[in-house]
């Protein structure tokens, strides 16, 4: 390719636009094949490779590049060679995709600028100094693991309908007592089938002896045993009922206190349907929050397992008002997600808030089966792994697609590991595996039964008892399906899902999920975004430059190289004047 033609392309993406000498007479072109091969060969100070630059631009019809912006993105050392200047330009596209929606709305901008300092300030380090001189955050009035559940509407629903059935059945009861009493076993007689049945289901579910044999004329139980078992089976105490209140004001005072906190940095996102996920999620939230990594920084940060308001409109204007105050957002990608989490986050990406998916992955301690490192691995990669695997193991590959080999692999693996470790694993994992609910999917009801009550001596009892082969093989399969399960997971917010990138709805710029697979990982980008120091890369295809955050592999931004889309975004973004990222989008507060 002749030196003028890539010259042109590489101007093009620095200038954002196409340029051509389409239309210039052969004069004018010769004129400037000279001056670019001077510009590359025999310029021979700063000023002079500026001036025969600036030229060029004429030419082409482009605004002039200012002195700041030559010395600061492009330099004397861009034309020692066209790989050189090519460097230069993909530098250059780095801090232009991180603060504006287009390379020519960042070179308008830049060269435009009185001070170019002022604005590529807004890419560089923070001061965390504001954050440190914060006094301790300790307002929160923690509620401990096993009263979170009392938090859940699920589990308030559930305790209320359970009282509604329970003082059902015992007026039924007591009712039926006052009727025998008064006119014998022929009482039962004035009663429905379908109400007897739905009694008797109800005795049934509450662990009742009466029988439906019981409930007929010839077999009518005494009053007294009536009377007993209305007792028995009357609601639920109002010790427990009282405990649970109690819960629910703390953490409605909990609540009281995020909305009027001084700061809120990090809105956690999460589903919680279950106990399992209160778990999970306080787990999460407390192991992040006190990582060395962030301690010193004394960040404000809303943990939704320890607040609570009982109105669902109240509860949703309350997150809303949570997701607006804080500066970053943290995603849970557990088993299952919601509307709600999902919502969430493509709110706060159309805010251009950064939005940090945490997605779990099995990592077996003193181990070196991680199942990340396996999930990003090529399928040719998949396939070699697998096949020597295969070379020392007998476990069954059921096909040869991408999660077969992963799923291969990964349980292959998991056979070999000492049970201590598989023990280990089970007792990290569970919570965020959501294996007590994956048991129940489990077909043969004897292997059900036999894993619930392993897994519940690990999760409630904290007596593990014997790992005997078919407990481990199930706890095996189990493991393994989830993970890959997580792995495609992680992939999709990664590198497939379209709604993975965002347009912030103020500036026009795409915006990115960060995806992290552990608590380190999450903690290392969130110091990173609070310092603004995290490191990127370009990468370019026919389609698209995107912005690469390295320790993730994550796409941050991106500039399509669809002229039509790319049109279209500033067509509708325009006001103007090139406005680069709003201050108080990053940093609100």
């Amino acid at each position: 390719m002749p030196t003028r033609t890539r010259f042109e392309r590489l101007l093009s993406e620095l200038v954002g636009r196409e340029v051509s000498l389409v239309g210039h007479e052969r004069p004018a072109i010769d004129a400037v094949e000279q001056l670019v091969a001077h510009l590359f060969g025999g310029c021979q100070t700063m000023e002079e490779a500026h001036s025969i630059l600036c030229r060029l631009l004429a030419y082409y019809g482009v605004l002039k590049a200012s002195e700041g912006f030559f010395s600061r993105f492009i330099g004397f050392e861009a034309f020692r060679s066209l790989k050189a200047f090519e460097a230069r330009v993909r530098s250059y596209q780095c801090v232009a995709m991180r603060l504006f929606r287009s390379f020519h709305e960042a070179y308008v901008a830049l060269n435009e600028a009185p001070n170019i300092g002022d604005i590529l300030k807004r890419a560089g380090p923070r001061d965390v100094a504001e954050y440190q001189r914060r006094p301790k955050w300790d307002a929160i009035d923690q509620i401990p693991s096993e009263r979170l559940s009392d938090l859940g509407y699920a589990t308030t629903a559930r305790v209320e309908q359970e009282n509604r059935e329970r003082q059902r059945i015992q007026s039924f009861l007591i009712d039926l007592a006052r009727d025998v009493r008064e006119r014998g076993g022929e009482s039962l007689a004035v009663h429905s089938e379908a109400t007897l049945r739905e009694m008797v289901a109800l005795l049934k579910r509450f662990g009742s002896n009466l029988g439906r044999s019981q409930l007929t004329p010839l077999f009518a139980p005494s009053v007294e045993r009536l009377e007993e078992e209305a007792e028995l089976l009357a609601p639920v105490d109002e010790a427990e009922l009282a405990r649970i209140a109690e819960t629910q004001r703390r953490a409605l005072r909990n609540l009281g206190t995020y909305l009027t906190s001084d700061y809120m940095d990090v809105y956690v996102a999460t589903s919680m349907r279950s106990g399992t996920d209160f778990i999970s999620a306080n787990s999460f939230v407390q192991d992040l929050f006190s990582s060395e990594l962030l301690s010193d920084l004394n960040i404000r940060y809303f943990n939704p397992t320890q607040a609570w308001i009982g109105d669902r409109v109240s509860k949703g204007l309350a997150e809303a008002i949570m997701l607006r105050r804080a500066s970053h957002v943290i995603y849970m990608a557990q088993m299952e997600d919601t509307f709600g989490k999902d919502s969430e986050a493509s709110i706060a990406l159309g805010l251009g808030k950064p939005v940090i998916v945490y997605v779990p992955k099995l990592l077996l301690p003193g181990t070196e089966l991680d199942s990340e490192k396996l999930g990003r691995l090529s399928e040719s990669e998949l396939l070699n792994a697998v096949e020597e695997e295969r070379k020392a193991d007998t476990w069954g590959l059921s096909g040869r697609d991408r999660d077969s080999l992963l799923c291969f692999l990964v349980s292959s693996r998991l056979s070999q590991v000492p049970k201590s470790a598989l023990l280990a694993a089970v007792s990290q994992c569970w919570a965020d595996f959501d294996l007590r609910r994956e048991v129940w999917f489990v077909k043969d009801i004897g292997s059900r039964e036999l894993l619930l009550e392993w897994l519940d001596s690990i999760v409630d009892e904290g007596d593990v008892r014997p790992l005997n082969e078919p407990i481990r093989r199930e706890i095996v399969r189990l493991l393994s399906t989830i993970s890959v399960k997580l792995e495609k997971r992680a992939r999709t917010f990664r590198d497939i899902h379209p709604l993975g990138l965002q347009v912030t709805y103020s500036t026009g710029i795409p915006n990115g999920v960060l995806v992290a697979r552990s608590v380190e990982a999450c903690a290392r980008l969130l110091r990173g975004l609070i310092e603004n120091k995290l490191e990127f890369e370009l990468k370019v295809d026919d389609a698209n430059y995107y912005l690469v955050e390295k320790l993730t592999e994550s796409i941050y931004r991106v500039v399509s190289r669809n002229r039509l889309l790319s049109d279209a975004l500033t067509a509708l973004f325009e006001s103007g004047s090139c406005s680069p990222w709003p201050r108080d989008a990053l940093f609100p507060g």
